[in-house]
């Protein structure tokens, strides 16, 4: 290989204040010799970014395709190796599927067309699950919205569903990171649901120590994917405390205090129990056994079940204020 163009699925971002780049693909980039690879293109934050980080030009784009990244390397016709000083970043440009007049886009003075072969076979697609899009599981009587500041009221309807498989799971967890849109009001589809699961992953149930499980939760709190959902838990945290001393109290629902050296068995999907947006905690727990359960499934009979579904009243992180002086819980 002459040219060598690293793909990762960890992400980056750069801090407002000093513009120094962040994140693992940052600390990625760091890491590398000057030299080793050519290009990092960087993924999973879908933030913007393009720019040199320890001499090697690393871009991340928007999600859902709605932008593209380019960078042009020009390469020695010798030595087949990239020309470092005459590698050109562009910032990101978004793409439309047509302008304003339906035409379709214009790029680098080329029409960008989608392949006719693509739109019939992606037609024929859609029609063979068509009828499962429209199968109708319940009815939700005010919006359950998806990505609020703390927990959602998706991610709550997510994890209750998870919580209620298994009357001996303690605590549920899913990371926001993988809720992708609200319900609705009104009819509840299967097609929904996919929008709202829309990666086929697993409950997986895992014993864990509540001293692990205030670290999930911490790491939820410090990250920037967003909280990890909850069920059978209430979080009173300090958004402004130290990283890793946000959490002022865990309580499950009968009002008790998690304790640090008790043992719970807790509900998650096989994507963090992977170390999946850097819950590494997960795989330190015992007893860890995949359901086979797929979780979007689980959701769809939990809706079907309850026939009737609204928002859960009250969050379950709630905010507080760390007393001077007071120490660690």
């Amino acid at each position: 290989a002459t040219v060598i163009v690293l793909a990762v699925h960890a992400g980056i971002r750069e801090e407002l204040q000093s513009g120094k780049a962040q994140g693992p693909t940052a600390d990625l980039a760091r890491a590398l010799s000057p030299g080793e690879v050519d290009v990092i293109v960087s993924g999973h934050a879908h933030t913007p970014f393009s720019g040199l980080v320890n001499g090697i030009p690393v871009v991340q784009t928007w999600a859902k395709g709605i932008a593209f990244a380019r960078i042009d390397l020009a390469v020695d016709p010798t030595s087949k190796r990239v020309l470092a000083d005459k590698t050109r970043l562009h910032q990101n440009t978004f793409f439309f599927r047509t302008d304003r007049l339906g035409n379709p886009p214009v790029y680098a003075g080329k029409t960008i067309r989608p392949s006719p072969h693509f739109i019939e076979r992606l037609q024929q697609v859609k029609k063979s699950v068509a009828h499962l899009e429209r199968i109708e599981l319940g009815r939700a009587l005010k919006t359950i919205h998806h990505r609020t500041p703390l927990d959602s009221p998706v991610g709550n309807l997510v994890t209750d569903a998870m919580r209620a498989t298994d009357g001996k799971i303690d605590v549920a967890m899913y990371n926001s990171g993988g809720l992708r849109t609200s319900i609705l009001a009104g009819i509840i589809t299967y097609g929904r649901v996919y929008e709202v699961v829309p990666f086929d992953n697993n409950i997986v149930t895992v014993s864990l120590s509540g001293a692990q499980i205030r670290k999930i939760v911490e790491h939820g709190l410090a990250a920037s994917y967003g909280v990890m959902e909850i069920s059978g838990l209430q979080v009173v945290f300090d958004g402004d405390a130290p990283r890793g001393r946000r959490c002022l109290s865990l309580t499950t629902n009968d009002g008790q205090k998690l304790e640090d050296k008790k043992i719970y068995t807790v509900a998650t999907n096989d994507f963090v129990m992977s170390g999946g947006d850097g819950y590494y905690v997960f795989s330190h727990g015992v007893n860890i056994r995949n359901t086979h359960k797929l979780i979007r499934e689980v959701v769809a009979h939990y809706i079907k079940k309850q026939g009737i579904v609204t928002p859960a009243k009250g969050g379950r992180y709630r905010p507080g204020k760390r007393n001077v002086g007071s120490k660690k819980p």
